[in-house]
């Protein structure tokens, strides 16, 4: 399969899971594409060795 239909790893950018069924909007979700996501990260089998996605909060710099 093409490397278009697929999610990339976010670390090495290897082939991490098919989504072709997605169906992706980017004129309507300019952002990622996709309907109520706002952010998203994947990583393949190999890089979960040595990494992890996590969720924190943003930080802002605070205007003077």
């Amino acid at each position: 399969m093409a490397a278009a239909d697929y999610r990339l790893c976010d670390v090495c950018g290897c082939k991490t899971f098919y989504d072709s069924n997605l169906y992706y909007d980017f004129d309507e979700f300019p952002t990622t594409g996709l309907s109520r996501l706002g952010d998203w990260a994947a990583i393949c089998n190999n890089c979960a060795d040595t990494y992890e996605c996590r969720v924190v909060p943003k930080t802002f710099d605070k205007e003077d």
